[in-house]
């Protein structure tokens, strides 16, 4: 027991003269540091300049490319399909390009039933003129004959009785003449009705052969030779691809600031570009379901690779103003607000700021102290507080 007390009070007495050297080599270290001691050390920063810049107020959706004038051709009457002349990807012009044609063989024999009936109809009109043309001829005579039977009437050379034939035959010539003309008629209208017959079969027949309605290209052919074609079931679709139409829905918020021929919009597809263009029409009403409404832009000869089914960014200027910019990187989150830091005297200081708008790696200040000829702390800012000392290294491009 005696000897293990010993070696306990030997550890102690080591260690008490090791407190005793570490105490002094402190104080003398205090002794040599001198009044420069308590300085902060200078944080190394990169600054650059306040400026004034524009800004846009955008709204960004996703959208798509159409084509502006597009028609689902389909035949004008039931029949079956003899010839589809086109094909997908073919183009077409308007009023010459033949598309597809009917089986027209009744239509053919209907037409010439029609020029038939029509000639018949002239032979019928020519003949109600020729009996018209007789009865005129009698009558006239007959009206020679009542003046001159009259006249001898009041000679007492004739009777009354032959007074009365006379005037019994020219009214009878009359009532006929009146029957001529009504039989000229109708065979004039007949002559009509044939006529407007042979030009519905005439119209039907040429119906048969569909021609392009607009310049384009075939976008879909729906049917083949051989199948049933009827009005309203397209047989194919073609689309003028020369001129697109970009359309997308913005929230209803934007209803109100968003005008027809004058709010600009920039068209963003990855890899083209675009010159800005205008909002050419936006929707009188909002969907009440979705809280939406739609805005399109007109896009004439668009380049290459763009065609209609594309998926295209619309991003819709709402307004632009310019104000006090500093890039966005500059910007701290800090106890709850927005700070900068901007040196002045080789040192920092720091500005609340209430920041808008931010665009191109700049953010709007809105509010805080901030002018053109500051220089504001865009690399080690995360190192700043107010008032420490800074060393710049260089002002960033």
């Amino acid at each position: 027991m005696d000897g293990i007390k010993k070696r306990k009070a030997g550890i102690m007495a080591v260690a008490a003269i090791c407190l005793t050297i570490a105490s002094g080599c402190s104080d003398r270290k205090a002794d040599n540091a001198g009044p420069g001691a308590a300085a902060r050390e200078a944080v190394s920063v990169e600054t650059a300049p306040v400026v004034v810049r524009a800004f846009e107020e955008v709204v960004r959706s996703q959208g798509s490319l159409s084509a502006k004038n597009s028609a689902n051709v389909s035949a004008r009457i039931p029949g079956t399909l003899v010839a589809v002349y086109v094909s997908e990807g073919d183009a077409v012009t308007a009023g010459r390009t033949k598309l597809f044609e009917v089986d027209s063989i009744k239509l053919r024999n209907a037409v010439e039933i029609g020029r038939q009936d029509r000639a018949v109809a002239e032979q019928g009109v020519r003949a109600a003129e020729a009996g018209l043309e007789q009865v005129n001829a009698q009558l006239l005579k007959m009206e020679k004959d009542l003046k001159r039977i009259a006249g001898l009437y009041d000679k007492d050379v004739v009777s009354k009785d032959s007074l009365e034939k006379a005037q019994s035959g020219h009214d009878q010539l009359a009532a006929a003449k009146k029957q001529a003309e009504s039989a000229v008629s109708l065979a004039r209208e007949r002559q009509k009705q044939a006529e407007i017959a042979l030009n519905i079969s005439q119209k039907d027949l040429s119906d048969t052969l569909i021609y392009a309605p607009i310049s384009g290209r075939v976008a879909m052919r729906f049917a083949e030779a051989g199948e049933m074609a009827a009005p309203g079931y397209p047989i194919v679709r073609i689309e003028d691809t020369s001129v697109l139409e970009a359309s997308a829905f913005l929230p209803a918020q934007w209803f109100a600031r968003v005008k027809e021929s004058e709010t600009k919009v920039r068209l963003e597809i990855p890899g083209v570009e675009f010159e800005p263009k205008t909002i050419t029409y936006k929707s009188p009403t909002i969907n009440p379901k979705l809280r939406t409404f739609e805005v399109k832009a007109v896009v004439t000869n668009p380049p290459e690779g763009v065609a209609p089914g594309a998926m295209a960014g619309l991003a819709v200027v709402l307004g632009t103003r310019e104000s006090i910019a500093v890039p966005s990187d500059s910007v701290r989150e800090l106890r709850g607000g927005n700070v900068v830091f901007i040196i002045r005297d080789g040192k920092a200081e720091m500005i609340e700021v209430k920041t808008g708008l931010e665009s191109d790696g700049f953010i709007e200040i809105l509010e805080g102290a901030l002018s053109e000829s500051d220089l504001v702390a865009v690399r080690g800012q995360r190192f700043l507080d107010d008032g420490t000392p800074v060393s710049v290294r260089r002002e960033a491009e």
